[in-house]
């Protein structure tokens, strides 16, 4: 019987070829995606953040004029990111694709890390493959390998601070501080690095090292404060810590006794929130979970590093968006690694290619099909109004026009004005605020003509103007404005 089962298994040189084949076409994928890839929401939300640094010396934000003094300065904000996407704006010009850039360049890091990390396991060759298959087949590496956000600039920072730990079992307290000073970057980059820190305090702890354990926290730590580095007076700290608090993504988090508990429950909605998790849970379930015995057994600081990164991501981290859990996923697949069989039963074959399969088509849909030229699109539809008015906008409208308009307010600000209960979701309380900060045209996108139920008709002292059906908007105008009302080159 055991020879049976030996025979219907998959041998090293098939696997590797499948490996070989199947990251050549991911990376094609990849590559495709990156073409005229459409803008995110964070691309425009921090790229603007980068845009007032540049400009003003200090972080500010007009998309969200009117939300916690953001027009006058913002205090909550990735530090250490927004400043390289400074540079590189500096240094080349304010663009989007050079902002998203940044991310393939910590991908790059991503991955040079995890090849010195395969070397330090002496893992077979051909597994080098497989790492590399199920990086490009990952949705957060789609998403976020190519949008201005620091997730993958944590990761980097993350790995590299454990491979430093690693190395510090042998070569003694001079990496444990680098490991420390990597930890602290990831969270100078995102406040989320603080997992970095947790689990290598956690893992030098379990190592009973705790002379690395002082060095890594009092370094990270250090290294952490440069978060605050914005922050002169106890007044600014006190609207740093309003600003944090009243950030709408954590102010909706559940309070109480049982909150952490709580999340710790909801934790499974991060991990099949939607096919693309599913996919790769099912994944990880069925290649780690049954050698996870092996694993533990070959390395124990892995799983204790990996296991306290998931704790931590589910107790402290707002929300429960999967996009988080790219800070993982290079130790996941690490560990799929690790535990790999020399021969895979064919009965996971299918299993794997079907996981590997769902992702490769959702990557597809997702991040090639919708992709178009969006930054021709706002060119066309600035041409339609004029200059140096006050507008209502998209926030990607931002990209080539910060600079022709006096103001540009993102729609998403009015969402927060509900949540704060500053108004009403509704199309007569869009529009009356919008009154309120004197804004001469509006365009709306069908998400937002949704969410506020508004039709295409008159709100005083609104009209509705024209809709662009070839780009998607609607545009009224305040026929108040002082603008509006003096300017004779009306669209």
């Amino acid at each position: 019987m055991d020879k049976i089962k030996y025979n219907f298994s998959l041998n090293q040189k098939n696997q590797q070829n499948f490996f070989i084949f199947g990251t050549a076409l991911a990376v094609v994928f990849f590559l495709l995606s990156l073409w005229h890839r459409w803008i995110h929401i964070d691309d425009a939300w921090l790229g603007e953040q980068v845009y007032w640094l540049i400009h003003d010396g200090h972080v500010r934000s007009e998309l969200f004029h009117g939300f916690m003094g953001h027009e006058e300065k913002l205090f909550v904000w990735h530090k250490l990111y927004i400043w390289q996407g400074a540079l590189i704006s500096k240094l080349f010009g304010f663009n989007i694709y050079y902002l998203k850039s940044l991310s393939l360049a910590y991908l790059g890091l991503i991955i040079f890390t995890f090849r010195k990390i395969f070397n330090f396991y002496k893992l077979e060759g051909y597994l080098w493959h497989l790492g590399l298959l199920l990086l490009f087949t990952s949705c957060w590496v789609f998403e976020l390998g190519f949008t201005f956000r620091p997730d993958l600039a944590v990761t980097s920072f993350g790995l590299l601070s454990f491979y430093c730990l690693k190395i510090a079992k042998e070569e003694g307290a001079r990496f444990a501080l680098l490991a420390g000073i990597l930890a602290g970057l990831a969270t100078a980059s995102h406040l989320n690095g603080i997992l970095m820190i947790g689990s290598g305090i956690v893992l030098l702890i379990w190592r009973k090292d705790f002379r690395g354990t002082l060095i890594f926290a009092a370094s990270a730590g250090l290294l952490s404060l440069f978060y605050l580095h914005d922050i002169h007076s106890l007044a600014e700290l006190h609207t740093f810590w309003l600003q944090f608090k009243n950030d709408p993504s954590i102010n909706r988090e559940f309070s109480g006794p049982l909150h952490y508990l709580w999340k710790l429950i909801d934790e499974q909605r991060r991990y099949l929130h939607s096919p693309m998790e599913i996919a790769y849970t099912l994944l990880l379930t069925v290649l780690v979970l049954p050698n996870a015995k092996l694993l533990f057994k070959k390395d124990s600081e892995l799983v204790i590093y990996v296991l306290t990164l998931c704790l931590l991501l589910a107790l402290i981290s707002h929300g429960k968006t999967s996009k988080y859990l790219i800070y993982a996923q290079p130790f996941f697949f690490l560990a799929i690694l690790i535990s790999w069989p020399k021969r895979i039963p064919l009965w996971k074959v299918p299993f794997i290619l079907i996981c590997l399969g769902t992702a490769t088509y959702l990557n597809i849909k997702t991040y090639i099909l919708p992709n178009r030229d969006e930054i021709a699109s706002f060119e066309q539809l600035a041409s339609i109004l004029p200059e140096n008015t006050k507008i209502v906008a998209p926030l990607d409208f931002i990209f080539n026009q910060i600079e022709r308009f006096e103001q540009i307010q993102g729609i998403q600000v009015y969402e927060f004005f509900v949540l704060e209960g500053r108004m009403k979701q509704d199309a007569p309380s869009f529009f009356s605020m919008a009154a309120k900060f004197n804004r001469d045209y509006i365009v709306l996108n069908a998400a937002a003509m949704t969410f506020f139920e508004i039709k295409e008709k008159n709100y005083p002292p609104y009209e509705f103007l024209k809709r662009e059906h070839h780009l998607g908007y609607s545009i009224f105008i305040n026929t108040l404005s002082a603008s509006n009302s003096s300017d004779t080159n009306k669209p």
